[in-house]
């Protein structure tokens, strides 16, 4: 009988033991689960998107953003490439904003009513790299005209941004510059006294995505 007591006390400990990493296991697997099955969803209300155009021959920046933009063709994916590949926008070109009424007017009417443009369509068609950093690969259309834009991107925290430079003469828009300049000429002026406007745009959007786990 003096055995049975050391044995049943070794038996106590070591299930004593034993049970907190088999209550943390048991905690863990389904959490582990739980994330696996988490999934993106597109936060429409978040998108911003900016644009930067050039005057001066020192190339001074001049910004601004377009307040509507129409998405169609978000899902719920795992991950950022299959949420975004496929995915339509179009913008409204009367949309404009840059903090001056009368810059917005112009804009529309010399430098897109040139080009013969209300709207700008466009498709992300593919996104390469790892998830969080990579090439776009989108599509824009306006002026009657399709062209690929390439644009780096990144994807941290839920935040989506990518980012492009183009050039406006790939849209056969010389002639929506030149109008634009026209109307401007004046306050295209820089130091050295010439009226210029670069065909060149920066382009840069930023959208938010929830995480969304059952």
């Amino acid at each position: 009988m003096k055995l049975v007591v050391p044995v049943l006390l070794s038996l106590v400990i070591m299930s004593s033991c034993a049970s907190p990493e088999a209550e943390k296991t048991n905690v863990e697997e389904p959490q582990a689960q739980i994330e696996e099955n988490c999934l993106y969803r597109y936060n429409a209300d978040s998108t911003q998107f900016t644009w930067t155009g050039y005057k001066f021959t020192e190339r001074v920046g001049v910004s601004g953003t377009f307040q509507e933009i129409y998405t169609e063709g978000f899902t719920e994916q795992s991950n950022i490439i299959d949420l975004l590949s496929g995915v339509d926008f179009k913008i409204p070109v009367a949309s404009i904003e840059s903090n001056n009424s009368d810059r917005n007017n112009k804009i529309i009417s010399f430098f897109f009513g040139s080009m013969n443009t209300e709207t700008i369509y466009g498709q992300i068609q593919g996104l390469s790299g790892e998830g969080e950093k990579g090439i776009a690969k989108v599509l824009i259309r306006m002026n009657s005209m399709e062209q690929i834009v390439p644009m780096n991107y990144t994807f941290e925290n839920g935040l989506f941004e990518m980012e492009a430079e183009i050039d406006i003469e790939n849209w056969n828009g010389s002639t929506g510059i030149e109008k634009l300049n026209e109307a401007c000429y004046d306050l295209h002026k820089g130091a050295d006294g010439v009226s210029l406007l670069w065909p060149n745009v920066l382009l840069n959007v930023k959208s938010r995505f929830d995480r969304v786990c059952p």
